[in-house]
């Protein structure tokens, strides 16, 4: 049910969104005013590193295998270009389920997109940066960031897609307390590779 609660969340925001770009005028390029987008990600993680420590007691770190751990993830995001063509700054949201350890998060964070020509079609550098956030036991608190890089094109007259691949490393805390205080705590590091799909 608590799944099912998120999903619809992020169901409205699409729809949001979609209404939003129905009644306002976007330029063809789809690269002026607001943007949004929805992001479809597979991350292989390479290294995860399970830091717990007992009240009153030294902690211990383990490395646990990796070799089967991965994150798939949906997101949306929606924003603006500050500059026309070249900035964007936007606030994104999505669901991510880890495999391997299993746990679920739920990111809220910043976007800053900056794109190197001033074309419909571009390579592109971005940065994110935010928190997972808690809802009741379903997922899991934390650090949320992206450092990465891409395209941006159209595949088709309309269809306006992206490619991009990024570090993706992550803080999690297994307990109610933030990352930096809590006492049983994961650190991931990863490797995410994008689809995303342009709405306006």
């Amino acid at each position: 049910m608590k799944t099912l609660y998120s999903k619809l969340t992020l169901l409205a925001f699409v729809i949001t969104a979609l209404t939003i770009g129905k009644v306002r005028a976007q330029d063809a390029d789809k690269n002026e005013k607001l943007y949004a987008l929805i992001k479809l990600s597979y991350i292989n993680n390479s290294r995860i590193i399970m830091k717990y420590s007992p009240s009153g007691q030294t902690g211990t770190a383990v490395e646990l295998d990796a070799s089967q751990a991965y994150v798939a993830s949906l997101n949306f995001a929606i924003g603006y270009y500050l500059l026309p063509k070249k900035l964007a700054v936007g606030l994104g949201m999505g669901l991510d389920g880890y495999n391997k350890p299993y746990f679920n998060t739920a990111p809220l964070y910043l976007d800053v997109w900056y794109f190197i020509r001033r074309q419909r079609n571009s390579p592109f550098v971005f940065g994110s940066y935010g928190a997972y956030i808690q809802y009741m036991e379903a997922f899991d608190k934390g650090i949320y960031m992206r450092v990465g890089a891409g395209y941006k094109g159209f595949v088709t007259r309309k269809l306006n897609m992206l490619m991009a691949v990024s570090y993706a490393p992550a803080a999690i805390s297994l307990t109610n307390q933030s990352y930096l205080t809590s006492d049983n705590k994961v650190w991931v590091n990863g490797i995410s590779f994008t689809i995303g799909f342009v709405l306006f």
